[in-house]
């Protein structure tokens, strides 16, 4: 296994630094989209992983890979945490381009997040597994278990939210909501509730989790993240490919019925702040937090809806669909 990876990974360089770059030849893979300050870190379909500053308008970074990468980069003072190919999961210093450490994984690295001290990666038809930053290091893996326990078949990527001391996975092993220690992959608490499809987002010291019936019916539901205990609940028509957005200890939530929903977390009171029209309803994209706003694409037009009046404009037409948004000066840009 590691001659062949020594094989792949002398045929993937880096590619040249300092380019310039222009909206129309990113060719940007949108689920791997990261910005952070002035950096914006990507990856292509042409099979390259990109850190682009947006500020000086230069690639600064660039490294050609072996597999597509649909999970986010994840960049890290100078380290860039990335799958480089289906198997193989790496981290290179991003000012020297030289390679700190690569991990064989069991499948297809479809997502990952960082979580303090550990990488929690899902491999797909294998499991999650916990990765020492530093070293590379395999802390844990989590198989998957398909057979008569549990016959639903892998579906990774699965939805997760973290705190400091777990990590909390949605439909993972026939179970609704799951959580484990981060550092050695413990098992705290499972809940098995009905079949459904959630969304999570951990805000102000408890869980958010809306659960999707087949679009027959659902719940927004605030769990205890220590015991799983359910803290308050309710029915609701939520839309589980959407993310949730949080801003001001509020979580902002697309219902199937064409709204935008507000659960305040602290009074524990939800309410309709907007319904969308045929033309600027977001179903099927997600929304962008910039400034107290929300931005999003519908039907090929970026609106701007308002956290503070719940106002929607329109503010670019005829485009394509956006990414991301991020302030430049006095202007507000988006990633394409």
């Amino acid at each position: 296994m590691k001659s062949l990876i020594l094989i792949l990974l002398f045929m993937a360089g880096c590619g040249l630094k300092n380019q310039k770059m222009s909206d129309k030849n990113r060719n940007i893979i949108s689920s791997s989209l990261t910005i952070s300050g002035p950096l914006l870190t990507y990856s292509t379909w042409s099979n390259e992983i990109v850190v682009e500053n947006l500020k000086l308008k230069k690639i600064v970074f660039t490294k050609k890979i072996i597999s597509t990468c649909y999970a986010q980069p994840v960049l890290i003072e100078n380290k860039l945490y990335f799958p480089i190919a289906d198997s193989i999961f790496t981290c290179v210093d991003i000012v020297t381009s030289k390679t700190i450490w690569n991990t064989p994984l069991g499948g297809r690295c479809s997502e990952f997040h960082m979580i303090d001290n550990s990488i929690i990666a899902n491999s797909k038809s294998y499991g999650l597994i916990g990765i020492d930053p530093k070293s590379g290091k395999i802390k844990f893996e989590l198989r998957y278990k398909y057979g008569s326990g549990c016959t639903i078949p892998d579906l990774s990527p699965y939805r997760m939210t973290f705190d400091k001391k777990a990590f909390y996975v949605c439909d993972w092993q026939c179970k609704n909501l799951s959580a484990y220690n981060i550092e050695d992959g413990e098992n705290l608490w499972q809940k098995t509730v009905d079949f459904s499809s959630g969304n999570i987002k951990y805000v102000d010291g408890v869980l958010f989790w809306g659960r999707n019936k087949f679009y027959k019916e659902g719940q927004i539901t605030l769990i205890d993240p220590k015991n799983g205990s359910v803290l308050y609940e309710e029915q609701a028509k939520f839309e589980e490919n959407f993310n949730p957005v949080v801003y001001a200890h509020k979580v902002y939530y697309y219902s199937y019925d064409g709204k935008l929903n507000e659960f305040d977390v602290k009074k524990r009171k939800n309410k309709v702040v907007y319904v969308f029209k045929a033309e600027n309803d977001v179903s099927g994209n997600q929304m962008y937090l910039l400034n107290g706003c929300l931005y999003y694409s519908a039907q090929g037009n970026v609106y701007e809806l308002s956290l503070k009046f719940f106002t929607n404009k329109l503010v670019r037409s005829n485009t394509k669909d956006i990414y991301g948004v991020y302030p430049d000066k006095s202007r507000i840009e988006f990633i394409l």
